[in-house]
């Protein structure tokens, strides 16, 4: 309990003072790590910043914008988008603003080398068992709208699919399925394991219906994973995904985000070095994917580099 009324009062002071906090995630996700490499550019350019470990997007959206406990953080950017345009909350969530993209989240389809699976349209095959995500979760709603978009399966559900978590990649290395979706930022732990243990193949997710389905869905951009991000990637795979936003506050200061804009860019190689999920990623990138308009500090930057 006294830890806990300690961590309070440390919050408190860097608000009171006028700090920066950035909300970020899990200190196991990606979101904490790259909090602190943010934070760790800022206190190297006058600023004084600490990044906090949350419950992640929906929070860290609600405490940017409407208490303002938090002066920073990072939001998956579909969430972003659907607190900004939703019209029962609107009046909550309009002084939403994006400084920036980070790194992307993508939808990552991963089969059994003796499958025959070959591309996206093959999940339909009856004798297939794929894996949509568990219920609840992102990737059940993303692979639920790719079905309805791209597959035509109007409730979206897919004949095949199977409703359980690949956190769990038992089923996977027993071959009990033939294959999954999953929805994360790369590289992930529970990939590289079944990289390393067994024969998978990765299926490109970048057709020209999936084009469509992107350019309706602002909150979506296409993404790449590297070939050797993991052990049994010997090629570029194509996908599309969110992107994990740079939120503020509207009433921030231009004078203020302007400079935290300009820190980040003029170190945008130590920003990469965050977490490996940001290695592949460009300042060019850092401008798409927004889920709520830029901040005009932050376009003024932008604008001033050429990048916009």
């Amino acid at each position: 309990m006294r830890k806990i009324v300690l961590l309070l009062g440390m919050l408190s002071f860097f608000l009171e003072a006028g700090n920066l906090v950035i909300g970020s995630g899990s200190t196991k996700g990606v979101y904490y790590p790259t909090a602190v490499g943010i934070c760790g550019i800022l206190n190297q350019n006058s600023h004084k910043c600490v990044a906090k470990s949350t419950s992640g997007s929906i929070y860290n959206i609600l405490h940017t914008v409407r208490t303002k406990k938090l002066t920073l953080a990072i939001a998956q950017s579909d969430s972003v988008y659907f607190a900004y345009h939703n019209k029962k909350k609107a009046k909550h969530y309009k002084k939403l603003r994006t400084i920036m993209s980070i790194y992307p989240e993508l939808l990552t389809l991963i089969v059994t080398k003796k499958s025959k699976l070959g591309k996206l349209a093959d999940v339909l095959n009856e004798n297939v068992k794929i894996s949509t995500g568990k219920i609840g979760s992102g990737t059940k709603s993303s692979v639920e709208l790719l079905a309805k978009e791209v597959l035509g399966i109007k409730n979206g559900r897919i004949p095949t699919g199977l409703s359980v978590a690949i956190k769990d990649v038992r089923l996977y290395l027993e071959s009990k399925i033939d294959g999954f979706f999953y929805f994360t930022g790369h590289p992930n732990k529970n990939i590289a394991k079944i990289c390393a243990g067994s024969k998978a193949k990765f299926i490109n997710l970048n057709s020209k219906k999936i084009g469509k389905m992107v350019k309706k869905y602002p909150y979506y951009t296409f993404g790449k994973i590297t070939k050797g991000t993991y052990k049994c990637l010997k090629r570029d795979i194509f996908s599309y995904g969110v992107k994990a936003n740079l939120i503020v506050n509207a009433d921030m200061s231009e004078y203020l985000v302007k400079k935290i804009t300009k820190a980040l860019l003029d170190n945008f190689e130590e920003l990469k070095k965050s977490h490996p999920a940001l290695k592949y990623i460009t300042k060019e990138s850092l401008t798409e994917g927004l889920g709520a308009p830029m901040h005009k500090g932050a376009i003024a930057v932008f604008e001033e580099n050429g990048l916009l």
